[in-house]
């Protein structure tokens, strides 16, 4: 019962390796090809390059199934989770990977995809030379939706900023300004600049304070509109849009996705040309998600392998290992041969104590004893091989036995 109990739970531990490596098999010769993206709702940008990216994956024998999510955070954690494969996060949203906590860990960057602006428009014109902080000093700043990433973010900026007194608020009317991330001369930029909202540009101060606090965060600065009056350079800050996934799903099908987005973004700038910051190259080293196994393999894919790096030293070992074996099997063999000549001259002499007819009982059975004596002192020192020591021993005590028991019998 033990035994079949052990070999039941054996049997299930290989069908368990066997089950991994057929699903790993399968997803090596029949890489993911659908997608599970989350979307939160009331982001602009998002929804814009979500849009994108649909067209583009099936375009190219890939699905994408749009789910929809309340915020920034909410569709990170559904990724985490494993209830959606890809979203969009700004790389600087350290608030979201605090809020998700230890399910971040789950969370991978395949490639940034585009870049954001910090857009801050006032209702009224604004004096040339005044500070930030002092501008936004006990003023409301409007925003599409307080649960969403850009509230969140400047809200985590203020705090480490210290400033005290800035009302975050959903956009309505009585707010002095209005702040979102967009791309420069994008559909939402020249929608507030044609109701006739002032583009604020940052001072220095801030934005040191911000590429300090952020090294994500990157200043940049929009070139005033030509041919507009009233229109002047706006400096502010820019952060890459991250493509993430969950680190679960299989190295080949990031890499097929990755190979996709670097190769053919082509494609992708006809939509836009915001797409056309996708490259290889770039700072590995401030990604919010560490970078997804698929996506690193790409990235290396004109490098040797390890196999081929060290493929004369793996050869000269694997030789070397061949011929030690080689040695170790002859001496082996000969260990193993002088054994069986040892334990065949015991049987040799075995068989002269016994056909010796001259001799007595007492003699032969004094033989037999003493023969079989040196053989297990021979034994012991691994000079006769055991399983003939075996048959041999057999014969010289049955041998044995039957002398005695006729001796007794006399």
């Amino acid at each position: 019962m033990l035994v079949s109990l052990g070999l039941t739970e054996h049997m299930k531990r290989i069908s368990a390796i066997f089950f991994i490596f057929f699903i790993s098999a399968c997803e090596f010769i029949a890489p993911q090809a659908h997608f599970k993206f989350a979307l939160p709702i009331n982001d602009h940008s998002y929804a814009y390059s979500a849009k994108h990216l649909k067209l583009f994956l099936e375009e190219n024998g890939v699905s994408m199934e749009i789910i929809m999510a309340k915020d920034a955070a909410e569709a990170n954690r559904m990724v985490a989770e494993g209830k959606a494969d890809l979203t969009f996060v700004m790389n600087h949203s350290l608030y979201i990977s605090e809020t998700i906590g230890t399910k971040a860990g789950n969370l991978r960057t395949i490639l940034p995809v585009y870049d954001r602006l910090f857009f801050l428009f006032a209702k009224d014109s604004i004096q040339p030379g005044v500070r930030t902080q002092d501008l936004l000093k006990n003023q409301k700043i409007a925003v599409s939706s307080l649960e969403g990433e850009a509230a969140n973010n400047l809200k985590h900026l203020f705090a480490s900023a210290k400033m005290e007194g800035v009302k975050i608020v959903q956009f309505d009317s009585t707010a002095s300004f209005v702040h979102f991330w967009g791309h420069y001369y994008g559909s939402k930029y020249m929608e507030f600049h044609e109701k006739g909202w002032h583009g604020v540009s940052l001072d220095q101060d801030w934005i040191k304070f911000t590429d300090l606090s952020y090294q994500a965060l990157i200043p940049f600065e929009i070139p005033a509109l030509p041919g507009v009056e009233g229109s002047t350079d706006i400096q502010t800050l820019s952060v890459q849009t991250l493509l993430i996934c969950n680190a679960e799903i299989h190295d080949k099908a990031i890499y097929l996705l990755a190979k996709l987005l670097c190769q053919r973004k082509v494609e992708l700038v006809a939509h836009d040309n915001i797409y056309r910051s996708i490259s290889e190259n770039f700072d590995q080293s401030i990604l919010l998600y560490p970078l997804h196994l698929g996506t690193d393999a790409y990235f290396r894919r004109d490098q040797p392998s390890f196999f081929e790096r060290y493929s004369e030293s793996i050869g000269l070992f694997l030789s070397v290992c061949a011929v030690l074996y080689g040695a170790f099997q002859t001496i082996r063999n000969r260990l193993l041969q002088k054994r069986k000549e040892n334990i065949d001259k015991y049987f040799t002499d075995f068989v002269e104590i016994r056909g010796n007819r001259a001799a007595s009982r007492a003699e032969t059975l004094e033989k037999l004893t003493s023969l079989l004596q040196r053989a297990i002192v021979q034994v012991t020192t691994e000079k006769l091989a055991i399983m003939d020591f075996h048959i041999f021993s057999m014969l010289v005590q049955q041998e044995i036995t039957i002398l005695k028991s006729f001796n007794e019998t006399k």
